[in-house]
């Protein structure tokens, strides 16, 4: 039950996270847009592999989604969005901000809105 508890807070938190870096990408700052969201990204993928008792130490963020979509917690197509938004999380991490814009930014947000609500709200599985 704590953990069920805990993982409820983390999602709060991490929604959190991502309403402000929505207004921060609405304002037209995409750096700070891409940190927080970026900040939420490698965290949430270990709790979700945490929840379904898939080690996640010393693993790469890459072989974390291969192991969540080969265990049938993430379909196909959400493992590549994934791969996708770790791309643009590495393009913000070195500063290289002419790597994406506002849009593929809401397109990150809203999918980790998705993940968030999947995997901390309601405990299905995506």
């Amino acid at each position: 039950m704590m953990s069920s508890l805990e993982l409820r807070f983390v999602g709060l938190a991490f929604e959190q996270f991502l309403e402000h870096a929505a207004k921060y990408n609405d304002e037209g700052k995409k750096m700070e847009a891409a940190v927080l969201t970026s900040a939420v990204l490698e965290d949430t993928v270990k709790r979700i592999c945490r929840k379904n008792a898939i080690d996640a130490a010393d693993k790469t963020l890459d072989a974390l989604i291969s192991t969540l979509k080969a265990k049938g917690v993430l379909g196909k197509v959400k493992a590549e969005r994934l791969r996708s938004y770790a791309t643009l999380r590495n393009k913000a991490f070195h500063a290289d901000w002419d790597a994406f814009d506002a849009r593929d930014l809401r397109q990150m947000i809203e999918g980790w809105q998705e993940l968030l609500d999947t995997h901390f709200a309601s405990g299905k599985s995506a």
